[in-house]
């Protein structure tokens, strides 16, 4: 009985840590935005394409690509959660617990129980599987899809041949979503020599992850290995900018990272420190969850809720004519994200090349930065221009409906 509460009261911290205020905190922004228009169009137009966003390294301004599965996937929680960002986000949450028992079930199999448990409690309550599993992105799949890359692997090693193949896939499909598991798959590959694995079941893995990848090598063939080419000179020469590494590009080693640290805790021989070591992780990830202020990734005062008031303030009269959307509070002057939640409400605006046709430009601005004195080009392209409304969407952001005068 006593095991079954406890279960339960984990379910609920799962849920409420990474559903709590979700309307307020999601993080909803430029790469969001330009990813869901993209799947937007894919799946209006019925296309079939074989590569993904581009990655964010430039080499001699030059950008490779990653996978196809990345609109796909987007296009299928979009569909489930009829096309609504928040109604998505539950969807990803749902999709992380079933990630979870993934988890556990893979740690008990080549662990132990105590193991699976302590790496599930990681799981549940590290900050980073919090913060990146309630918003659409890519590097975020890799959260639900590595627990299963890890299951299968143990199901692999314990069990037939073809299910090297399986693995393998899963391994090239993971690569579609993130060029970081590559270090996954090359530290997969050195197991799997070290083990000295069957020869056969080598090549099933191997040509899985060839499978798994398959869109991008087709397009490479097709393209004089653009990719290929672009990534070989990026080894070479670095790219065109100081190469960062922030901390999701290492999303997919949470789950391992849960794994190993839960192995050695598991070896602690007084209970009562383990009980001490989880109960401060609870602590610590209810305190920053409550005391979380702002969205992840997103500006100062901008978050989910204010972007639907300025969709709302812009259909106040139905869709305008001849229209753009323009934001100056932060780097996606572009405004992808609300060119896409203007698009889910059949509103779509003019395209990001048509600034100066546009008629009207609503802008989201800082109160700091009145459009008078805007020098960016999606507002100095309307040359003169009246104001016809200015509204106060919170105490930082200003609304403005801007109309161009001939």
């Amino acid at each position: 009985m006593k095991n079954k509460i406890l279960i339960i009261l984990l379910v609920i911290c799962f849920f409420f840590l990474r559903l709590y205020k979700i309307e307020e905190r999601v993080n909803f922004s430029m790469d969001q935005g330009i990813f869901l228009l993209r799947s937007w169009e894919i799946w209006q137009n019925k296309e079939i394409t074989l590569i993904g966003p581009t990655a964010s390294p430039l080499v001699h301004g030059h950008q490779f690509f990653q996978g196809p599965l990345i609109y796909y996937s987007m296009i299928m929680v979009m569909l489930v959660s009829g096309w609504n960002i928040i109604r998505a986000s539950y969807l990803l949450v749902l999709l992380n617990f079933v990630a979870l028992v993934f988890l556990y079930l893979s740690t008990k199999k080549i662990f132990n129980k105590k193991v699976a448990k302590i790496a599930s409690c990681l799981f549940i309550f590290l900050p980073t599987s919090i913060n990146f599993s309630n918003f659409l992105w890519n590097p975020n799949f890799l959260l639900i899809l590595m627990p299963i890359f890890i299951f299968l692997g143990s199901k692999a090693f314990f069990s037939k041949k073809y299910w090297y193949l399986i693995w393998g896939i899963l391994g090239g499909i993971c690569l579609q979503f993130h060029f970081q598991v590559v270090l996954i798959l090359f530290f997969t590959f050195l197991f799997l020599i070290l083990k000295k694995i069957e020869f056969k079941k080598f090549l099933l893995f191997v040509g899985g992850a060839i499978i798994g990848y398959s869109p991008l090598l087709i397009f490479d063939l097709r393209n004089n290995f653009y990719n290929v080419r672009t990534m070989l000179e990026w080894l070479r020469f670095g790219g065109d900018e100081k190469m960062a590494f922030p901390l999701y590009y290492f999303l997919s080693f949470v789950p391992f990272l849960c794994m190993g640290l839960a192995w050695l805790i598991g070896k602690i021989k007084n209970k009562m420190i383990i009980v001490l070591l989880l109960s401060g992780l609870v602590l610590y990830s209810f305190y920053i969850k409550i005391n979380q202020k702002e969205a992840l990734g997103m500006p100062n005062g901008w978050n989910y809720v204010w972007q639907q008031k300025v969709v709302d303030k812009i259909l106040e009269k139905g869709c305008p004519k001849n229209f753009n959307i323009a934001s100056t509070i932060s780097g996606d002057t572009r405004s992808y994200d609300l060119r896409f939640l203007m698009t889910a409400k059949s509103c779509r605006p003019m395209n990001v090349e048509e600034y100066p046709k546009a008629e009207k430009l609503f802008l989201v601005a800082p109160i700091d930065r009145p459009p008078e004195t805007e020098k960016v080009w999606e507002v100095s392209s309307l040359r003169k221009f009246k104001i016809n409304q200015k509204t106060e969407i919170n105490s930082n952001v200003f609304f403005y409906e801007l109309e161009r005068e001939i």
